[in-house]
Formats: structure tokens, C-alpha cells, sequence
């Protein structure tokens, strides 16, 4: 089988879809991955077959761009200024590299909401790949999707929701990706992302469902695949010797407390990570920042506080006592694993709904990313640590969810894709079981 990717965002938007490829790799499969060149090296230490998309975006350059994590204006920032334009890259560009590769299917992340059209008109097979619950936008969701919203919505208010969501989206993103259809000569589509986002030959939601099962109205050849796991850059790690001599210093009864931005909110942080050292202090806790390449430590961290660019997370997160980030949905699968409670700093786009999720779960607290200070940072972590309840519970999950791997599950009903078996899945736990049974789990 040969299976040509595409994906485009942050490491949270490219982690997965390596996942996916090194699973095809490991089965034997071709897989060729169609991304930013600033990915090239974390594709190629994964072993995956690399093509450039598009010129060189360095995420340090996010710091240009402030609005990228506004609660308000983030997700036009965002579209604006790197998903238009990466669709019109793939109408250019997608449809060549299918004809030289010559893909069984090809595998595309919901944010390329032109890629369908091109595999339509080259008559290749689709899966569409959707990474956080709320991008389905299924009927009997519960989802926030802003700071301010109760959780969970009144009944009014979720009703509001279902009836002009879609409105919104089809007002939102019609227009933009309209001008990039007539500028390549094609004609006008209703519904772009709606269509894109439910209407693959099969559908992958790469999420565990724990944090949200299967329901009726999902897209009828969607699975809830588990997450895929991911997380090794090597360009971007700081020295793990390092790291590893902090670690050990505070012994096994001195676990620090772990904040992170992920990889795109680390550039904008505000005063994140000075609130983080300073709530530290105000704890009497340990603590490692993680604070990305374009920042400087905070001036005046107190002693046992320690900033780093990066680690992976699969490696640290294991070793705190409680882990603060900004609720992308790669870190929160991440944090799960770990099996640590959290407190989730939302400050844009699905990250209000992966925090009302995790919250749910009673393995999180929340609190938004404009309202932190290091006084009430202090105080939802001094909660979340003198509750037993919190890590009793997010040990039990991190259990579970570590046995998933969402990238072999995707592997498995993508070789049924191309095979033509049956691709209706439904919703129940029995197809869905079957499903993952053909993924190798």
C-alpha cells in the first residue's frame, strides 16, 4: 500500500500524522509525507519519506503574531494567515505529487480543506484525519468553545449551537477558501469544511474514547481510533543530560510540577512563565519550564525551578507530581498518559473543550490562560495536590490510556479502505471493537 500524507499547524498538527507514517512503515507500507520544510528533519528521524510544501514557516516567527492564541481572534489569525494560504499550496501542489507517487489513498488532516477536491479529481480514495472531538461537530456533543461558556451548556445553549454552528463555519470559510478555488479556476462549493471534515472514505478520530466515545450522528465511516503517540524532535530537544541531573537532584519525594505551552503557544507566553516560577515559590514546589527556543528563562526563578527548551513529554511528564499546559489536544493526550492530574490554561481555538473534557474527567482543573496570574495559578495547583482524589483518578486513566495507539488503529482500517471492504463502521461499541480488532490491537 502507499499512502501519501499531508498535514499542516504546530507539532501538535504534525506529531500524529508521523505517528501514522512510522505505522505504516513498521507494516510494510510506503508512506510519503507532504508537509511544511520545517518539518523535514522530524519526518526524516521518524524514517518517513519527505516532500516540501510550500516556503519554510519557523514557529519562532509565531512571535510576530500575538493574536495566534487570542480567545477571540485566534482562529482567523490562524486562517488568515497560514491555512488560506496552505490550501491554495495544495491545489498547486497535491495533485503533481499524487501523480508521481501514485497513492492507494491519501491521509489529510481536516485543516486541508482543499485536499479532497484535488483526490476527487485524480480519483483517489480519501481519510480524512480529525485530532481533537469538537471538529466532528456531532449532534449529541457536549463541546465549549470559549472561556466563558458553562460546563456543561445549558440545553438552550447547546441548541443554539447545533442550529448555527454550521452557519458560522460555512460564513466563516466558504468566502476565504472560495478565492483560492476561482484564483485556480474552479468553481464555487457550499459547505467546504463541513464536507471535508465527514466526507473521507473513512473517517479517523484520533482521540481516546475515554474522552469521547462514539456517538449517532459521527460521520458514518468514522472510528474513535485512540491517540497516536509521538513526540521526539531532535533539532528542538535540549540536552537530556541535563534535564535528567535536575530530575534526579529533588530525589523521588520531590517530584517538581512540569508547565508547558506545547510548541506554538510557548512563543506567544505572555507572562506564563514567570507566573509559573512565581507560583513555584509561593508553593515551596519544584518546577521545570519548558519554554520553547525564542524565549529566556524568567529573571529571578527561585531555587529548584529550572527552564528547558524541550523534552518530550512522554519522558518528563512521568516524572512530575502535576503538569500545567494550555490544553493543545497533543499535550493533553500526552498528559494523560503520564498518568498525572493537571491544570489546563486554555487559550484558544479546541483548547476550551480538550480542558472542559479533561475536567470532566475529574483528573483536571482549569484555568484560563487571561486570568492567570501566579497567586491563582498557586491556588488551583495547591487544590489539585492536596486532593487525592485528582492523581487516584489520573492514574487509573494514564493506565488505560497508555495501552492505545491510535496510529496502528488508523494503519488497520486504512488497509480495509483501500481493500474495499465495508466501510460503514456505525457507532456502537461492537464496530468500533471490530475496527480497532483490524487495526492490530
Amino acid at each position: 500500500m502507499r499512502v501519501l500524507i499531508t498535514t499542516a499547524g504546530s507539532h501538535g498538527d504534525i506529531n500524529p500524522f508521523v505517528a501514522i507514517g512510522r505505522a505504516l512503515r513498521e507494516r510494510g507500507h510506503a508512506a510519503l509525507m507532504l508537509v511544511n520544510p520545517y518539518y523535514r528533519d522530524l519526518v526524516e528521524e521518524a524514517g518517513v519519506e519527505f516532500a516540501p510544501i510550500g516556503e519554510t514557516l519557523d514557529l519562532r516567527d509565531l512571535k510576530n503574531h500575538p493574536d495566534v492564541m487570542h480567545r477571540y481572534r485566534g482562529g482567523r489569525t490562524v486562517l488568515d494567515k497560514w491555512l488560506i494560504p496552505y490550501s491554495g499550496e495544495l491545489l498547486d501542489e497535491l495533485g503533481p505529487l499524487i501523480d508521481r507517487f501514485r497513492p492507494d489513498i491519501v491521509v489529510h488532516h481536516h485543516i486541508a480543506m482543499l485536499a479532497p477536491h484535488v483526490c476527487r479529481e485524480k480519483g483517489v480514495k480519501t481519510a480524512v484525519v480529525v485530532l481533537a472531538p469538537a471538529m466532528w461537530l456531532s449532534a449529541e456533543d457536549v463541546f465549549v468553545s470559549i472561556d466563558w461558556m458553562p460546563d456543561p451548556p445549558p440545553r438552550w445553549m447547546r441548541w443554539v449551537m447545533r442550529r448555527l454552528g454550521p452557519a458560522f463555519l460555512r460564513r466563516t470559510l466558504d468566502p476565504r477558501l472560495n478565492r483560492v478555488r476561482r484564483a485556480h479556476g474552479l468553481a464555487k462549493e457550499r459547505d467546504i469544511y463541513l464536507r471535508c471534515t465527514r466526507g473521507g472514505d473513512v473517517n479517523l478520530g484520533m482521540w481516546s474514547p475515554i474522552v469521547r466515545g462514539p456517538m449517532a450522528s459521527d460521520p458514518p465511516t468514522g472510528v474513535i481510533c485512540g491517540f497516536p503517540w509521538h513526540d521526539r524532535h531532535g533539532a528542538q530537544e535540549h540536552a537530556p543530560e541535563e534535564i535528567e541531573r535536575f530530575l534526579e537532584a529533588g530525589g523521588s519525594a520531590a517530584a517538581p510540577i512540569l508547565f508547558t505551552l506545547g510548541s506554538a503557544a510557548a512563543h506567544v507566553p505572555g507572562r506564563f512563565y514567570h507566573d509559573a516560577a512565581e507560583a513555584c515559590r509561593l508553593l515551596g514546589r519544584r518546577g521545570v519550564l519548558l519554554i520553547g527556543r525564542s524565549n529566556e528563562p524568567p529573571e529571578g526563578m527561585p531555587e529548584g525551578v529550572a527552564a528547558f527548551s524541550y523534552a518530550p513529554f512522554s519522558a518528563v511528564m512521568p516524572r512530575c507530581c502535576a503538569i500545567v499546559h494550555h490544553g493543545g489536544i497533543g499535550t493533553t493526550a500526552q498528559a494523560l498518559r503520564s498518568g498525572r492530574p493537571a491544570v489546563v490554561v486554555p487559550h484558544a481555538h479546541d483548547q476550551f473543550d480538550n480542558a472542559a473534557r479533561v475536567r470532566r474527567l475529574g483528573v483536571a482543573e482549569s484555568l484560563p490562560a487571561h486570568k492567570v496570574t501566579a497567586e491563582r495559578l498557586a491556588g488551583v495547583l495547591r487544590k489539585l495536590l492536596g486532593e487525592p482524589g485528582y492523581a487516584w483518578r489520573a492514574a487509573e486513566i494514564g493506565v488505560k490510556v497508555a495501552r492505545e495507539d491510535g496510529a496502528v488503529v488508523a494503519v488497520g482500517l486504512l488497509e480495509k479502505t483501500v481493500a474495499g471492504g465495508d466501510r460503514t463502521y456505525g457507532t456502537d461499541g461492537t464496530d468500533r471493537k471490530k475496527a480497532i480488532a483490524e487495526g492490530g490491537l
